[in-house]
């Protein structure tokens, strides 16, 4: 750590003297901790960022880290139910790395994560894999909640990889895998993110203003089982019909019938991601 601290100031002073305008990003620590608590193995982690900025908090622009957290061993498998319950830690890993900043430079600083998947093992063809359909409604989940916490970098590993080098990618070789289908939607998404919450533990809501006004509503719905939820929206006169695009089973992000939400509730099937579109009143 000492050495990484060391070598890293060294770089940082060398490429910011040819360009003062660099911005500059570490300490890249791979797998901080998902709980405040934490364990040996993780915690180890977290010193490593507090060390880094007890040296280089005076450089460092964005504080990075990395995840993945399946599997928990060499030996485990992963269940949908695993991939279920844990998008909720990156409700505690972020707030928990800004206050580390905060306590330890005594100032805010933006955070990125540079490297996120489900799995850091090259598996694949399970129906938890980073190939398969359940998995592309655990990252749009993930990814919500990063953008509630305003992450101000997210690179999901990674763009494309061949069945051999595992099934991270959004592209195979030949074949488009189901999580490129979050970006689908995602790239219709608003620019201007607004307060969002749900009172359903397996449903998340993630809503923002587009810049031609329309209200833009990202719901993941992690269960295995379809449910109407109620849906409130205040401070924002928008139309009761809203145009609908959902990403489950038998959807790849497709367009579907719009959405009348004057009863104030919203049918979602299971596993599914749906978005809507509500043009201002």
């Amino acid at each position: 750590v000492e050495e990484l601290n060391r070598e890293w100031r060294a770089i940082a002073l060398a490429m910011e003297a040819v360009d003062p305008s660099i911005i500059l990003i570490g300490p890249e620590v791979s797998q901080y901790p998902p709980t405040e608590a934490g364990d040996p193995y993780n915690n180890l982690r977290r010193d490593m960022v507090r060390g880094f900025l007890e040296v280089n908090g005076d450089l460092v622009d964005i504080v990075s880290i990395h995840r993945y957290p399946f599997p928990v061993s060499m030996t485990s498998s992963t269940t949908i139910e695993d991939l279920r319950d844990n998008p909720g830690e990156w409700d505690v890993i972020i707030p928990n790395l800004r206050a580390l900043i905060r306590d330890t430079i005594g100032r805010d600083l933006p955070v990125a994560v540079t490297e996120v998947n489900s799995h850091w093992d090259i598996r694949s063809g399970g129906e938890t894999s980073p190939d398969s359909e359940y998995h592309a409604i655990w990252w749009a989940d993930v990814l919500g909640r990063m953008i509630r916490q305003r992450v101000e970098i997210v690179n999901y590993f990674n763009l494309s990889t061949s069945a051999g080098l595992g099934s991270f990618g959004l592209l195979g070789r030949y074949e488009v895998r189901p999580t490129y289908y979050v970006y689908q939607l995602y790239k219709q998404f608003g620019e201007t993110l607004l307060t969002s919450t749900s009172s359903d533990a397996e449903v998340t809501l993630t809503a923002a203003l587009r810049s031609d006004g329309a209200l833009t509503l990202m719901i993941v719905n992690r269960g295995l089982a379809g449910k109407t939820i109620n849906l409130e929206i205040a401070g924002i006169t928008v139309s009761e019909m809203a145009d609908a695009w959902l990403l489950d089973v038998a959807h790849k992000a497709d367009p579907v019938d719009p959405v009348d939400l004057s009863s104030g509730s919203v049918d979602l099937p299971a596993a599914s991601v749906m978005l809507l579109v509500m043009q201002p009143a």
